[in-house]
């Protein structure tokens, strides 16, 4: 069972800040950064055990 995320709000508000960034330069390299996010999201809930600190 794949774990579920919650943004922090002070990284929601870079996220989409950064979006934006990308958004006003380049529509698809804005659409390349957030299916990068996106992957690395789903990456982390599937296994999050991978990412611990130790």
């Amino acid at each position: 069972m794949p774990y579920s995320y919650k943004f922090d709000p002070i990284a929601a508000i870079e996220y989409e800040e950064a979006y934006l960034w990308y958004y006003e330069r380049n529509i698809k390299a804005a659409g390349g950064f957030q299916k990068a996010i996106e992957n690395a999201i789903t990456s982390v809930c599937s296994g999050p055990f991978r990412y611990r600190n130790t």
